[in-house]
C-alpha cells in the first residue's frame, strides 16, 4: 500500500509539472503582444470592399498592450479606453476551427451613468510586426496595426 501512495503522489506531481509548463506558449504569445501597435488599415464590412485608413478617416487609433494585461486605445492621441484584455484559444464562429482569439472589455457608460462591460472578439491572423484582427463575424472587419519600435 504504502509502494501505491508513493506512486501516486509521484503521479500527481509529474502531471503538476506538465500543466504548469504547458503554459509557456501562452507566456511567450503574451509578451508578443505587449507594445505599441499603431492602425494601419481596416477591410470588409458588410460590402466586403470597405477600405479605411487613418489618411481616409482623418484620425488615428492606437493600442498600448501592457504587462498587466491591461490595454490603452489612443483615438488621435486621446486617451479614450483603459480596460483589460485576454488572450485564448477558442473555435472560431466563422469557420469552426480553433483559433487563436483577442478579446478587449470594452467599458460603456450607459445613460443612467452605470458602466456596462462589452467583451469584442478578434481573431488572431497575425502576431509579429503586424497585428491582424479579424472580427469573427460573418460581416466582419479586418483591422491591421504595425507595432511601433
Amino acid at each position: 500500500m504504502k509502494n501505491f501512495k508513493s506512486y501516486y503522489f509521484h503521479f500527481i506531481i509529474l502531471a503538476l509539472l506538465i500543466v504548469s509548463c504547458s503554459k509557456d506558449d501562452d507566456l511567450s504569445e503574451h509578451h508578443t503582444i505587449i507594445g505599441q501597435w499603431n492602425w494601419v488599415k481596416t477591410l470588409g464590412g458588410f460590402s466586403g470592399i470597405a477600405s479605411d485608413t487613418p489618411e481616409s478617416t482623418g484620425y488615428t487609433r492606437t493600442y498600448i498592450f501592457t504587462h498587466e494585461d491591461t490595454v490603452i486605445v489612443l483615438f488621435n492621441r486621446d486617451t479614450v479606453l483603459k480596460t483589460d484584455y485576454f488572450l485564448s484559444t477558442e473555435e472560431s464562429v466563422l469557420f469552426k476551427e480553433e483559433f487563436d482569439f483577442l478579446t478587449i472589455n470594452h467599458k460603456y457608460l450607459a445613460p443612467d451613468l452605470s458602466t456596462s462591460t462589452l467583451p469584442e472578439r478578434y481573431m488572431i491572423k497575425s502576431l509579429n510586426d503586424s497585428l491582424i484582427l479579424q472580427e469573427d463575424l460573418y460581416d466582419g472587419f479586418e483591422h491591421i496595426y504595425i507595432k511601433s519600435k
